[in-house]
């Protein structure tokens, strides 16, 4: 597959009828590597992302004190919400243009992911 390029903060919101048009009926999420990638060196482990994540992809861990990307096939795909709580600008995404792609190719049987 390849690499993810990132979105980090300042991608334009999509709601969740973009979503639906996106996705492809009847594709397993885990199919779709769409979750947060944490920059452990910008992060300062204020636990912001734990908090504010409904979907618990992030957990805690206290020996590092700094959150892990736990459940990342809990995340909805195409939210990036939490970028704009991480007042470090730690947490990124791929961005919603390769999103849109990937999700072309899989509607295709394209992406060799299945």
């Amino acid at each position: 597959m390849d690499a993810l390029p990132s979105a980090g903060r300042g991608d334009q919101p999509i709601d969740a009828e973009d979503i639906d048009d996106m996705m492809p009926s009847r594709i397993p999420r885990e199919q779709i590597p769409w979750y947060p990638t944490i920059d452990l060196t910008k992060c300062t482990g204020d636990q912001a992302c734990v908090a504010f994540c409904k979907h618990e992809v992030f957990t805690w861990d206290p020996a590092t004190e700094r959150p892990v990307v736990a459940e990342p096939y809990n995340c909805v795909v195409g939210c990036s919400n939490c970028t704009s709580i991480c007042a470090p600008g730690a947490i990124s995404f791929p961005t919603l243009e390769w999103l849109g792609e990937f999700l072309e190719k899989l509607r295709e049987g394209a992406c060799g992911c299945s």
